[in-house]
């Protein structure tokens, strides 16, 4: 059975792991205008204060690319 996993624990998650990297996981508000260019999810270098990496769509994937998305885990569907 897969155990459902929300978006914010993720969130959390992947936040600890990137925390081991000077990084943080920025979620772009619904009606920006900036989310065209960003994507739903972004990374902050806290340490030069830039983007890391935009156009994150999926959270499932980039947390199964960080392995914190564990085996029998899925993310919960957005309500």
């Amino acid at each position: 059975m897969q155990k459902q996993v929300s978006e914010r624990a993720m969130q959390a998650r992947i936040n600890r792991k990137l925390a081991q990297e000077g990084q943080k996981l920025m979620k772009t508000q619904p009606h920006s205008r900036d989310r065209g260019e960003l994507g739903r999810w972004y990374i902050v270098d806290e340490k030069t204060n830039t983007i890391a990496a935009h156009g994150i769509d999926a959270l499932d994937g980039l947390a199964s690319e960080l392995g914190t998305l564990k085996a029998g885990e899925t993310l919960e569907a957005a309500q």
